[in-house]
């Protein structure tokens, strides 16, 4: 498509807001400097916004994305808009300056942000297709999960790991639903992705855009928002077969209600999915043991209030049932399922929240308030465990442990008002909730150890930052956050067979400062480079729950735990080549993490939070797509990282100067996808095919041990056909039935090692009609 010749190489500032399809035109018209003929009538949505240095062309492909509208160019200086075709056909490469991103905190083109980011769209997520935001990993350099099972594992970027135990220390990723943070001293409570419109994710530290427990970065999730003018919806059914386990299934359902025409809509997404287990316990002698429930839904409720106002109610439930643990134990066999006890746990997560935005004489304003409960009930098998507490150890027992969080969560943001010289946004931030965790060891009618603990969190923060032109190729962006945060807790420690009881009170608190500083250079549209400083912070906390009579100190635990800080210092580049068909992104970073926070079974298998010493990694990462071909697209991530706990802390006992816990040294992996038009039946179709593979190298197994987790590959693949509005899709996950070892600590009172492996091949179908 040619661009009128006057405008289709000169840049100019464009600074048009999400608006009214035909006051974004009309936006445009005026700073392009431009004549536009339009159709008679224009849809009823909004367009994309547009922010920073383009071409005329390619802010009005930008501005027009996902509106059902395209141009064409008209003499020498005007274009025609018209409606876009609906055939199918292959996708055309994506600029990264038709991609815009919100996570940032503000609206940035893809291609001009100063930060490592991997952007994942709708159509990419649906392709692969993912569940949930484990099945990035092969598409995100620098993600790791632990494996602790569904609902249980925790997150890490850039090798920041502070081991496999989840305990009181807070999350090192943030993980974000349409700007609510998801996670605090708990793992990812694993939401399935449906109908999300996009999931990016940030690398490095993000303390100054999004606070504490973000010091790896944040795995934002956008949903999508509900169309006003159109009913529309979707129907997902599938089956799979794992080998050597049972069958399992998966449905989702998507609807979008318009209630008053071009003013309010409703959008409903609801899904249930059984993960069939794999599993046979040999002492029990039951089969396929570890089967997983996963149910859900969501709600988002949108009212376009006036031309410049708009409100989105939203709310979310999801409960995960799992019928025993994952984990393997050593047998004179090899390593098998050989509990005494089924070892169910419970999953809940609920969400609930509403969004305000719109356009003051001091510039846009969003507020959001939002409610967030995560309830986990687990059984770990504690037989062999815990004779402290004066309990026969032979005897087959079990300890239950239940965590739970209540939030109230509200952050109100002012960006700069249209045409602003300096983009800038500040903001607020306030949570207030409550955190209790139990525990409760029986033997018989009695509670041999009991732990009843409620911590009152509280953070307060200021945060903004501005992005100063220095150049029209030069800009630096400056960021800060100023924050209290603190924790209020009472613990009540019971130990019936022993007559024993305590109470143990504390208050921790701390009042910092935290800076970003970022530098970039764009010399084209298609390069830019970027130095970035930033920093990323946890709070500290305390401890109890110890066997009553035990003495916190001099070693660790402590009563007092401090938080930790981390530092990275960034080089990175985003690049476009051949006409834009093929697009690199990469880093190369530093990190200096200082009082490295974990949680870790120090005393009597209890679980603890300490500071283990100072830790450093140097690592290298890059993402690249390239589309040689019409329909074929080849995607490569590459995550290389030398990471050491370079200074142990002496009173932290066993900690050894060697790499940090579940960092594979690189982790690469690669993807093919064909895809190729064609008629059936007079109907569009499109066939397609992908491979991936993924390849992760051996790891330390945690802080204090030299034991290592094994290198590790896995194959996937899929392959399916378009037609209409119809897909059918044939998928294979793990198709080598590798076994390798992954990160994980199951069952954290075990009092044998335990080790967890991948799962085996899956062999599954889908079909999915679109209405």
């Amino acid at each position: 498509m040619a661009a009128p010749a006057a405008h289709a190489q000169a840049q100019a500032a464009f600074v048009i807001p999400s608006q009214p399809i035909e006051a974004a035109l009309l936006d445009f018209s005026t700073q392009a400097n431009v004549s536009l003929s339009l159709p008679d009538r224009l849809p009823n949505v909004r367009s994309t916004p547009v922010h920073g240095q383009f071409t005329a062309t390619q802010a009005l492909a930008l501005l027009l994305r996902d509106t059902g509208l395209r141009f064409e160019p008209v003499g020498a200086s005007g274009y025609r808009i018209i409606p876009a075709p609906r055939a199918a056909q292959a996708p055309a490469p994506v600029t990264s300056d038709e991609i815009i991103i919100t996570a940032a905190r503000g609206q940035i083109a893809l291609g001009a942000i100063p930060r490592a980011l991997t952007h994942v769209d709708e159509e990419r997520l649906q392709q692969l297709p993912v569940r949930d935001a484990r099945d990035l990993v092969s598409q995100v350099s620098g993600l790791q999960f632990t494996d602790d099972g569904p609902g249980r594992s925790k997150v890490f970027l850039r090798g920041v790991s502070d081991g496999s135990l989840s305990g009181g220390a807070q999350s090192t990723v943030g993980i974000y639903l349409d700007g609510v943070r998801l996670t605090y001293a708990a793992p990812d409570p694993q939401l399935r992705l449906v109908d999300v419109r996009r999931v990016d994710v940030m690398r490095g530290p993000q303390g100054a855009l999004y606070g504490a427990g973000s010091i790896g970065g944040v795995l934002s999730i956008e949903s999508n928002a509900p169309d006003l003018e159109s009913f529309s919806g979707a129907l997902m059914l599938g089956a799979e077969s794992t080998n050597s386990g049972g069958i399992g299934h998966q449905s989702e359902l998507v609807l979008n209600l318009p209630v008053v025409t071009d003013r309010l809509a409703v959008r409903v997404a609801a899904y249930d999915e059984e993960t069939a287990g794999w599993l046979d316990n040999v002492t029990t002698g039951q089969t396929d043991t570890n089967t997983t429930r996963r149910r859900g839904g969501r709600i988002n409720a949108l009212w376009d209030i006036t031309p410049d106002w708009v409100v989105r109610g939203f709310a979310l439930s999801q409960a995960i049932h799992a019928d025993d643990a994952q984990y393997l134990i050593s047998t004179p066999s090899g390593p098998r399922r050989a509990a005494n006890i089924a070892e169910v746990y419970e999953d809940d997560f609920s969400l609930a929240g509403v969004t305000l935005r719109g356009d003051t004489r001091l510039g846009q304003v969003e507020t959001t308030t939002a409610y967030v409960r995560h309830e986990i009930d687990s059984l770990y098998e504690a037989t062999g465990s815990f004779a402290v507490f004066g309990v026969d150890p032979l005897q087959v027992r079990g300890i239950e442990k239940r965590d739970l969080l209540d939030i109230l969560v509200h952050e109100t943001r002012l960006s700069a008002p249209r045409g602003a010289s300096i983009p800038w946004f500040v903001g607020l931030f306030y949570a207030d909730g409550r955190a209790e965790n139990r525990r409760m060891l029986q033997d018989g009618a009695a509670i041999a150890y009991g732990l009843n603990r409620t911590d009152e969190i509280s953070e307060l923060a200021l945060f903004g930052e501005a992005t100063w032109p220095i150049t029209s190729q030069i800009s630096l962006s400056t960021g800060a956050r100023v924050f209290r945060y603190a924790v209020d807790m009472e613990a009540n420690t019971t130990e019936e067979l022993l007559g024993l009881s305590s109470t143990t009170t504390g208050r921790s608190s701390f009042t910092d400062f935290t800076p970003d500083f970022r530098l970039s250079y764009r010399p084209t549209p298609s390069l830019q480079f970027h130095i970035a400083v930033s920093e990323g912070y946890r709070g500290g906390g305390l401890n109890a729950g110890e066997p009553i009579g035990v003495v916190l100190g001099p070693a660790q635990p402590l009563r007092s735990y401090s938080g930790d800080e981390l530092w990275t210092y960034e080089i990175g580049a985003r690049v476009s080549l051949l006409d834009d068909t093929l697009q690199i992104s990469t880093a190369f970073y530093y990190n200096d993490w200082r009082r490295i926070q974990t949680d870790s079974l120090i005393v009597d298998s209890l679980p603890y939070t300490g500071n283990v010493g100072h830790g450093r990694a140097i690592g290298f990462e890059t993402d690249a797509l390239y589309t040689p071909l019409e329909g074929l697209s080849l995607r490569a991530h590459l995550a290389l990282n030398e990471s050491e706990l370079v200074r142990p802390d002496p009173t932290f006992p066993g900690a050894l100067d060697k790499d940090l816990p579940g960092v594979p040294d690189y982790a690469l992996s690669a993807s093919a996808r064909y895809e190729r038009p064609m008629r059936i039946f007079a109907t569009s179709a499109n066939a397609f095919a992908e491979l991936n593979v993924a390849h992760t190298s051996h790891s330390a197994a945690d802080f204090t041990s030299t034991a290592h987790q094994d290198a590790r590959t896995e194959v996937d693949a899929n392959l399916g056909l378009t037609l209409g509005d119809a897909e059918i899709m044939l998928y294979v996950r793990n198709g080598l039935d590798e076994a390798g070892e992954t990160f994980s600590l199951a069952n954290p009172f075990a009092p044998v090692p335990v080790t967890t492996r991948q799962r085996p091949r899956t062999i599954g179908g889908q079909i999915r009609y679109r209405f």
